[in-house]
């Protein structure tokens, strides 16, 4: 719907990205989804997106467990806080090429070693309906995102349930996908013995585009 606003000029990506800041601005104290902001990244690449790319400039935001070009990633671990990867993984380039404008990274527990979203660096997560309750893990900053309305869609990995307890504790729409049906999430060109990709939303309607965007074109 976003994207189709975009089309028609309604406002602009650079409009949209500043709507989405704000958001995060204000949620984020209460709910602690975030763990690093690429605000500056997403102004820069506003406007410059293709409106006919499918998502046409969206805002995304995506789990800190996966490599985007010269954006930190922690996974949650002191032992990764100066980890800056060179260059992003297919994936990540697939969400790109599908017109998702990245804003930030969500937060995991420490390497997604625990059952509830939370670690030493970045505190828990919190969940939107009851600040009381947990919301699983290990995709649960990137639920949290989704179900307080901060963005329509965020990244998460899936190995043992990360894209499904959380969605099943904040009333949005995840799935895990057969291993090796999406693109390359590892910098080398593999795929993980466990984890897939795959976007949470509110409707199977988004989280079906951006599948069909993302997903390996050989099976490899």
């Amino acid at each position: 719907g976003l994207a189709e606003c975009l089309r028609a000029r309604e406002f602009t990506q650079a409009e949209l990205v500043e709507t989405f800041i704000r958001r995060i601005e204000v949620m984020n104290p209460a709910l602690n989804f975030m763990t690093n902001s690429a605000f500056d990244r997403a102004r820069s690449k506003a406007d410059t997106i293709p409106l006919d790319a499918p998502f046409a400039g969206v805002p995304i935001l995506m789990k800190d467990m996966i490599d985007i070009g010269g954006l930190p990633r922690t996974d949650g671990s002191r032992l990764m806080l100066k980890n800056v990867p060179e260059r992003s993984v297919e994936y990540v380039e697939s969400v790109e090429t599908a017109g998702f404008n990245i804003l930030g990274q969500t937060n995991v527990p420490e390497l997604a070693s625990f059952i509830i979203t939370n670690n030493d660096v970045f505190g828990a997560t919190k969940n939107p309906w009851n600040p009381d309750y947990s919301v699983f893990s290990s995709s649960g900053g990137s639920a949290v995102a989704v179900a307080a309305g901060v963005v329509p869609m965020a990244h998460g990995t899936d190995g043992a349930g990360s894209n499904r307890l959380p969605p099943s504790a904040t009333g949005i729409f995840g799935m895990k996908p057969s291993r090796r049906r999406m693109r390359s999430g590892e910098a080398n060109g593999t795929h993980d013995v466990a984890k897939t990709n795959q976007m949470l939303s509110r409707t199977v309607r988004d989280s079906a585009l951006a599948f069909s965007l993302t997903e390996s074109l050989s099976g490899d």
